[in-house]
């Protein structure tokens, strides 16, 4: 599978190499931790206008590879995890994703896929370890089946990395020596607004707070589906502080 994405955008680039191209590379280290590297081909005459095949690599591995257009993502765009398994697929035009992406989870099963044009979910694998979720209706709590979990477009690489990068041991816990896990508690209501962080069971305060905090930067939420109706619910995410 992955050659013959390689090969389409192989293809998609012949166009633009026909013109005159340059080759660029920048490298650069946002942190101590992270090498980022960067190859795309700009026009010998405008230099800041990217056109034809894009990679970016991080800490020397695949992270991302496309194609650009006078300066705007264009066709086929692959997104890679750190084990170099597919994460995302699909489709740009003029800098905006269309018709139907695929998010893959880390092992390569299939998690969503999303249709831009229609602006709707196509599937998304439910939660096996999640079978009922906590459904508010009016003052009643029920935990009921869903048809469709409570989600982000993208599966949950999209809030995994939004917790990755934002993620910091606060001072004072680091003085503690404090650890463990803290789950955020939140509500997310028919239209996919999320309110209402607390922290499940209280540990330390100041891991509790930042837990809150990370989880709050997550944008997006999709509210979840009982059939064909969107519904109110109780999620839950684990935060890791090890």
């Amino acid at each position: 599978m992955k050659k013959l994405i390689i090969l389409a955008l192989m293809l998609s680039t012949s166009t633009a190499f026909c013109q005159e191209l340059k080759k660029v590379t920048d490298t650069s280290s946002p942190s101590p931790f992270t090498n980022i590297k960067e190859e795309y081909y700009v026009m010998k005459d405008a230099k800041k206008i990217k056109n034809g095949l894009y990679k970016k690599w991080v800490n020397n591995k695949l992270a991302e590879e496309g194609y650009y257009k006078d300066n705007q993502k264009d066709s086929t765009w692959i997104r890679y995890g750190v084990n170099q398994n597919v994460l995302a697929i699909g489709n740009y035009a003029k800098d905006e994703k269309t018709g139907i992406w695929k998010y893959f989870l880390p092992g390569g099963e299939l998690e969503q896929a999303y249709d831009y044009a229609d602006k709707k979910f196509v599937s998304v694998k439910a939660d096996p370890s999640k079978t009922t979720y906590q459904v508010i209706s009016g003052s009643d709590t029920t935990y009921e089946a869903l048809s469709r979990p409570p989600t982000v477009i993208g599966g949950s690489s999209v809030y995994l990395q939004v917790i990755a990068r934002n993620l910091r041991i606060p001072p004072g816990a680091f003085k503690r020596g404090a650890n463990g896990r803290v789950y955020v508690r939140f509500i997310i209501d028919e239209t996919g607004k999320a309110s209402d962080y607390s922290v499940l069971k209280k540990g330390d305060k100041d891991l509790d707070a930042e837990a809150i905090r990370v989880v709050k930067l997550i944008e997006g939420w999709q509210p979840a589906m009982k059939g064909d109706t969107p519904v109110k619910v109780i999620h839950t995410i684990p935060i890791s502080f090890l």
